[in-house]
């Protein structure tokens, strides 16, 4: 937040100072007339349209405010003309809404693009590496000589620090010792000499690569690409501490790391400063956002295409799966009875809108958690469910000789009144309720509802 608040000032010191600059050549010709400067135009107006316009004082050549309101006027000493015009301000109206139109100008300047601060250019003429990006480097130290960067166009450039610069690759890393840090070059720089000096390597170019390697083993440790004139050494994606453009400002975001939080990382929950993911920088900037929004960014070619995450190597976010979850995940449980009718699922259903033919509007199931064999009795009230449980369990004992040893339920009504708990007592049944507001826990039942009722709606849909 730091730097975006260093961004948005400094783009609306550029802004006011272009708007007085043009105002003042319009000071002296035929739109404006003496003394009236245009304001910051808005979205969409003509940079000419001056039908708003800032006055300025004859008396002391302060804007905001006309000659017979100025506090220096000897006129208005004992007319009890208000002192705030004394530093020359607006009214607090006038000066909030251009002031609100000065930011809105400075934020239709800024874009956000990504820097090619990722590669490091080989470069034979070099005397020392060069990097104008303090954050690839580190062990910085001050440099206080008068040194500087001297370029082809015969400009030279200071040197600010020196420090060491380690450059993760695809399969290996690069570690360089007394790199320059020169802000005002754009580019990474590795110079050859100082680099085969190092390092006790040899350098072999070829027509599409370079190939960095050992000096006695010959073994290739580094090895970049061909682009245009130029070879380059890339860094590693996955490794690699993006730096973006804001504005006119230029920061590394490996830099400052601490402005991202570590719960925002698809990958993992501890980083260290140089290993943040872009797709996870992005994630953290637009507010969490989901991976179908980062397309649609990238579609559309606002951000690079390396902002979008692998799909194998994508994992939640911590922070989302904290903050925006509504309920906690509940998990699969398969388990079944040891026998028949050891386990019994139940649940009543109603009231039904319209009653049947025969004046039900609810209905109670029974499940054997064994077989999922269900039975079903319809109802008139609720209050029928424990004389339709006795007949269950006497058809239970009668038939299959067996009895129940579970009954599994919700905490309505209809399973608590006394009656029902008395009889459950008598049986040696463990009543096993769900917990309030947690279907999910006696998810066989509810399961078997949907399952009826749509089966009776699609029937009667097909019959007219």
């Amino acid at each position: 937040s730091s730097y975006l608040h260093c961004i948005v000032i400094t783009e609306t010191e550029n802004v006011l100072a272009m708007n007085v600059k043009f105002g003042k050549s319009h000071g002296n010709s035929n739109h404006g007339g003496r003394g009236i400067l245009p304001t910051p135009h808005n979205q969409g107006m003509s940079p000419l349209d001056t039908s708003r316009k800032i006055p300025i004082c004859f008396q002391c050549n302060k804007k905001g405010h006309m000659k017979a309101q100025c506090w220096f006027n000897p006129q208005n000493k004992n007319k009890g003309v208000r002192h705030d015009y004394k530093q020359g301000g607006q009214s607090s109206k006038s000066t909030a809404e251009d002031m609100q139109q000065l930011l809105m100008a400075a934020f239709s300047k800024m874009t956000i693009k990504q820097n090619e601060q990722g590669e490091w250019f080989l470069d034979s003429g070099a005397a020392t590496h060069v990097t104008g990006n303090a954050g690839k480097l580190t062990n910085l130290s001050p440099h206080y000589g008068r040194s500087c960067i001297i370029t082809g166009d015969g400009k030279s450039h200071p040197i600010t620090h020196i420090g060491n610069a380690h450059i993760p690759l695809s399969s290996s890393s690069l570690s360089l010792s007394n790199v320059v840090l020169a802000p005002n070059i754009k580019k990474n720089i590795i110079s050859i000499s100082k680099l085969i000096d190092d390092t006790s390597s040899s350098v072999e170019f070829t027509p599409s690569s370079v190939y960095v390697k050992d000096l006695q083993t010959k073994k290739m440790f580094a090895r970049g690409e061909r682009q245009g004139n130029m070879y380059v050494l890339k860094e590693c994606l996955p490794k690699d501490s993006s730096t973006f453009d804001i504005g006119l400002k230029t920061f590394s975001l490996s830099h400052n790391a601490s402005s991202v939080p570590s719960s925002c990382h698809f990958q993992s929950k501890v980083r260290g400063p140089n290993q943040f993911l872009e797709s996870d920088l992005w994630h953290s900037r637009l507010g969490h956002c989901g991976r179908h929004f980062i397309e649609k960014l990238v579609t559309d070619s606002l951000i690079p295409r390396s902002s979008l995450p692998l799909t194998s190597s994508v994992k939640k976010c911590s922070s989302c799966g904290l903050c925006k979850s509504h309920v906690l995940p509940f998990h699969n449980i398969n388990q079944r009875a040891s026998k028949p009718f050891e386990t019994i699922f139940s649940d009543v259903w109603g009231s039904a809108p319209i009653d049947s033919m025969s004046g039900s509007r609810y209905y109670v199931l029974f499940i054997d958690s064994y077989s999922r064999f269900t039975w079903i009795y319809f109802m008139k009230h609720k209050s029928e469910v424990p004389h339709i449980f006795r007949n269950f369990y006497a058809m239970i004992q009668t038939k299959f000789s067996s009895n129940v040893v579970h009954f599994q339920c919700d905490g309505g009504g209809e399973y608590s009144s006394l009656d029902f708990i008395e009889f459950l007592r008598e049986k040696g049944i463990t009543r096993q309720i769900s917990c309030p507001y947690t279907p999910q826990q006696n998810g066989v039942v509810e399961r078997k509802h949907r399952h009826i009722v749509e089966s009776a709606m699609s029937m009667m849909h097909d019959t007219n």
